[in-house]
């Protein structure tokens, strides 16, 4: 297992199993660095989703409404994000969790979707 598509595979079998082995995992993400060094990034489409966007713009037009301005801009930010996100998605046609190496780039595609996508995810941060 030393391409990274055969490694990537793998981290995505982690992804749905049903006894997750966090060793194993912790081990395959740590070779796969050491290896190819990527840079890690997280796209956390279960956070960054329709309804996220459509609160930031309830909340934005409720603080533009009453004039706070600052707290307006915060909300345009957000709604920018998940704009952003909802695009990317739809684009590349992103259905579940996944990893997904290109250019470099480790990226994790988070949806909340998979089985062990908690845990998971919680390990990336640390890593990012």
């Amino acid at each position: 297992m030393y391409k990274p598509e055969e490694m990537v595979l793998k981290l995505n079998e982690f992804l749905e199993a049903e006894q997750f082995p966090p060793g194993q995992f912790k081990s395959l993400i740590k070779l796969f660095i050491e290896r190819y060094k990527p840079e890690i990034k997280i796209l956390d489409f279960d956070y960054y989703r329709e309804s996220s966007l459509h609160m930031a713009q309830k909340k934005k037009m409720k603080y533009v409404s009453i004039q706070d301005f600052e707290t307006a801009a915060k909300f345009r930010e957000l709604e920018k994000e998940c704009l952003n996100y909802i695009e990317i998605k739809t684009e590349y046609n992103i259905k579940k969790s996944m990893f997904y190496y290109d250019q470099n780039y480790l990226f994790y595609f988070h949806l909340g979707t998979a089985k062990n996508d908690k845990k998971v995810k919680e390990y990336i941060k640390k890593l990012v």
